[in-house]
């Protein structure tokens, strides 16, 4: 309602200025428990029988055989639109030796079709029951039914299919009892370090009121996320190794305290007959504080109380202590939340990383608690959620590299957590984690180091490109530019010699003729020179590639300001380019179109494509969504980035033609041979 962002105030400044303390981002994984893989396993053995059934009912193959892709004339476009869709038909069909057009599959250009899998049925049946249902002839009560027998076993959630993961599986991966052992180890970990001083905060999404009659139990399992488990599993874990360690629990319907701070506690109460004290369970030395009337005063209290250093961790919920609430002695956080939001998650994390008077040389250690699976890949498509979730926090939060002096955004600054995550990588990253998290005094020394050439500092929305993955379009061709003029300039002088002597004629006339075409083939020649020695490397390609992308989303009028300009970086193995100057949404839409034109070829609209004889990595690009609303558009980029990449058609890919050219173009295209590049954001001096 306000229009766009004047001034944003960085986590980095605040450091800076002393306003917030130094501190990192730490992550402790674990491995689904027994049972937990078991439901896994489960699932996925569930999910197999149901695509068998599928695939021996014979209504449900004359519904596919039926449908109206395969019965009515539809336009290319509309088939093209969602290729998968179309895919997982042919595949079915084809699992079933049904015969079906061959335009479908050459309109695809594939060859060959897959084996039908979860991911193909998966894809019919969210088109036949919600997407795209009109386009399946069948009886409503076929549907109706098969609606009712997939909902039963748990294979649909909010009008979604889910037969690779669903809800209860994702669920199980965030909510892992597997994190209990790392909170564990994280609250010994921090207490052998810092002691007496240690102010450790745990944060999760419920008190679990139904182990409270257990406190004290040692017989009972208290293997379960929620506050009170958290509480009697680290009391029970420390209560011979590390006896001086107190707790404490803060929600809004429970507190727990030790003993031995009853009277610290009601001291710090005005009122002392408001409060009254009761077992905790089975436990002879802790307490709980019941409450008589008014509760507000009660937060401050405790608070105060752990100040005071009364117990050493706190356990606490979200929603009580997530926002609003203050205790800047906080030096150490655990995350058991798996909320994901960046508001939520920076409201969380702000309760440690406050500077304290009372200690002006204090650093926070910040725990991500996170579950994957033992056959993680690096990729996306197979992280567990709880990863994701992860990556979707630190793609916001600016903090210290790991290994590098800078300050940036992304998991890549963590940049110890290497895939595949095995068994014995796991406990290396672990061990890693416990052992960076105990240099405190390095942290601060790191971070007044990286804030200290920053003058004034800009967030600028870096992208990392591999430098292999940066094509010599403009190189090679100034180079061919340069051997075409070299050739043809030589061979006229040559042809002007042998014509002076065969047809005599004066000296001056000689000259007049010969010199003008010396000098043109002369300045001709240097220009060209002059190209190749700016395209030398990939740094001044990938500068030319910005200045275009620049240049065309000013003349849409997408960015506003005329005083930005592209700045590129060599680091190697990468080469980096951002925007400076300019508002955050103009170097967010420029870091955005320079991701787009750089990532792979996938079902772009439309794409640029330069018609060699050779197929090769230099040929295809995709065209920024922001400039393929319109054909218009999409030619009016192409022309403006002529003279910064080249010559190009722009294709549109929903047709048979534009088609196999899309297909080449995901063979052959550089961003599809490596890896996709990185954005992330990073602080910038205003001198850079």
């Amino acid at each position: 309602m306000c229009g766009d962002i004047d001034e944003e105030i960085t986590i980095p400044e605040l450091v800076k200025e002393s306003t917030l303390c130094p501190h990192q981002d730490y992550v402790y994984f674990n491995y689904p428990t027994k049972k937990e893989h078991a439901e896994i396993k489960k699932f996925n053995e569930h999910c197999f029988m149901f695509m068998k059934e599928l695939l021996n009912d014979e209504q449900f193959t004359n519904i596919i055989k039926h449908h109206r892709f395969f019965k009515e004339e539809v336009s290319y476009e509309e088939l093209l639109e969602h290729p998968s869709y179309l895919s997982s038909l042919l595949i079915f069909l084809n699992e079933k030796n049904i015969d079906v057009p061959k335009k479908f599959q050459t309109l695809l250009g594939a060859t060959k079709l897959e084996k039908l899998s979860l991911k193909w049925l998966e894809i019919i049946l969210q088109n036949f029951l919600y997407d795209d249902p009109n386009s399946f002839y069948v009886d409503d009560d076929y549907r109706k039914n098969l609606l009712i027998k997939m909902k039963a076993n748990g294979l649909i959630e909010r009008k979604k299919v889910c037969l690779q993961m669903n809800d209860a599986i994702q669920k199980l991966y965030t909510r892992s009892v597997g994190k209990c052992e790392s909170i564990k180890e994280i609250v010994k970990h921090e207490y052998s370090q810092l002691h007496d001083h240690l102010r450790l905060l745990i944060l999760t999404d419920y008190i679990r009121k139904e182990y409270e009659s257990s406190l004290g139990d040692d017989s009972k399992d208290f293997y379960q996320l929620g506050v009170l488990p958290f509480f009697e599993l680290i009391r029970q874990d420390n209560k011979k190794i590390n006896p001086n360690l107190k707790l404490g629990v803060l929600c809004g319907t429970i507190i727990i305290i030790p003993k031995e701070a009853k009277s610290a506690l009601l001291e710090l109460v005005e009122d002392t007959a408001k409060l009254s004290f009761t077992p905790a369970g089975k436990l002879d030395d802790y307490v709980k504080v019941e409450i008589n009337g008014n509760q507000h005063f009660i937060t401050e209290a405790i608070t105060k109380l752990f100040e005071q250093g009364a117990f050493q961790v706190l356990i606490g919920t979200k929603s009580l202590l997530g926002e609003g609430w203050d205790s800047p002695c906080i030096n150490s956080l655990i995350l058991a939340s798996f909320v994901g939001s960046y508001m939520l998650s920076n409201q969380m994390r702000g309760r440690a990383i406050r500077t304290y008077q009372k200690d002006p040389n204090k650093t926070s250690n910040i725990w991500h608690l996170v579950c994957v699976n033992p056959n993680d890949l690096d990729s996306d498509e197979n992280m567990s959620e709880d990863y994701l979730t992860l990556k979707k926090r630190m793609e916001h939060f600016l903090g210290l590299h790991y290994e590098l002096d800078t300050i940036e955004s992304g998991i890549e600054r963590l940049s110890i957590l290497n895939v595949p995550f095995t068994s014995s990588n796991i406990k290396k990253i672990n061990k890693q984690m416990l052992s960076m998290s105990s240099k405190r005094n390095l942290l601060k020394e790191r971070w007044n180091k990286s804030l200290t050439i920053y003058e004034e500092i800009e967030i600028a929305d870096e992208i990392e490109i591999k430098e292999k993955n940066i094509p010599g379009i403009l190189f090679f061709d100034a180079l061919r530019l340069c051997m075409i003029i070299g050739t043809v300039g030589v061979l006229g002088c040559i042809v002007m010699l042998i014509l002076f002597t065969i047809f005599p004629i004066s000296s001056i006339l000689n000259i007049l003729i010969f010199l003008p075409y010396v000098t043109f083939f002369v300045i001709s020649l240097c220009i060209s020179f002059k190209k190749l020695y700016t395209y030398r490397n990939p740094l001044h390609q990938l500068q030319a590639f910005g200045n275009g992308i620049l240049k065309a989303l000013q003349q849409i009028s997408l960015i506003d300001s005329m005083q930005c300009r592209v700045v590129v970086e060599s680091n190697p193995p990468f080469q980096l380019i951002y925007l400076l100057g300019g508002s955050g949404h103009d170097k967010a839409i420029f870091s955005t179109c320079i991701d787009e034109l750089f990532t792979p070829i996938d079902n772009q609209r439309y794409i640029l494509y330069r018609n060699k004889h050779r197929k090769n990595i230099q040929n295809y690009f995709p065209i920024p969504d922001c400039f393929s609303k319109r054909k218009e558009d999409a030619i009016l980029f192409a022309s403006i980035m002529k003279p910064y990449i080249g010559k190009y058609e722009v294709i549109y890919t929903r047709n048979e033609q534009g088609r196999k050219i899309l297909l080449q173009g995901r063979m052959y295209a550089f961003t599809n041979k490596q890896e996709r590049c990185i954005s992330k954001k990073k602080v910038k001096s205003a001198l850079e």
